[in-house]
Parts: C-alpha cells; sequence; structure tokens
C-alpha cells in the first residue's frame, strides 16, 4: 500500500481494494522477520520485495515524481514514478479518506 506521507491508510478502503475483509496492517514484529534487511518505516514501495501487487493511492499516482525511503530512515530515493511503477503490477485505487472523497467529488453529477 502506498499511500503520501502526509496522509493515512484507511484499512477499509485497503480491505475493499484487496477483496479481503480479514485484511490488516502487518506488526511490527512481522515485519522484521520478514524483511531484516530493512528499517522499520524504511520499506521502499517495491512490489518485487513482496510478490504482490502494489496497491498506490491517486495522490500517488499522479505524481510526476516521488521520494521514497531506500531501507533506512535516513536515505531517501527520488525518481519519476512512472519508472518507479512502470514494470510491476499496480492497482490505483483510493486508500485513503482524502482520495475516496475526491474521488466521490469528482464523479458527481454537476
Amino acid at each position: 500500500m502506498v499511500v503520501p506521507a502526509s496522509r493515512r491508510l484507511d484499512i477499509e478502503l485497503a480491505a475493499q481494494a484487496t477483496a479481503d475483509p480479514q485484511m490488516r496492517l502487518a506488526t511490527e514484529r512481522e515485519l522484521e522477520r520478514l524483511f531484516p534487511n530493512y528499517q522499520l518505516g524504511a520499506l521502499p514501495p517495491l512490489s518485487m520485495l513482496l510478490l504482490a501487487p502494489m496497491y498506490v493511492d491517486p495522490a500517488v499516482a499522479e505524481r510526476e515524481t516521488i521520494v521514497f525511503a531506500a531501507g533506512r530512515q535516513d536515505v531517501s530515493i527520488r525518481m519519476a514514478t512512472s519508472d518507479l511503477f512502470g514494470t510491476d503490477p499496480v492497482v490505483i485505487t483510493p486508500l485513503t479518506a482524502e482520495s475516496r472523497t475526491a474521488e466521490a467529488s469528482t464523479a458527481a453529477p454537476a
């Protein structure tokens, strides 16, 4: 799940996107076990690490460039969004309350 740093993941929207009503956030312990070479809070948005599709909030997908953690809290990577998500399986879907509201307002008849 990739959301802007200034927003919070909406677990209900994430569960809808994945069609998994039992979906939950991984615990810190689970993340440390699965990704021992990455600091907590610094897992890069690379679906090849997870062997799963990447779910991306539209507020991220519409940006020309993206800055994300590179496995450590003190190292970041800046790259074109199209380069980051270009070859990986990506699902663009609202994952934050703000994006859900924006989508609803653009879908509403004028």
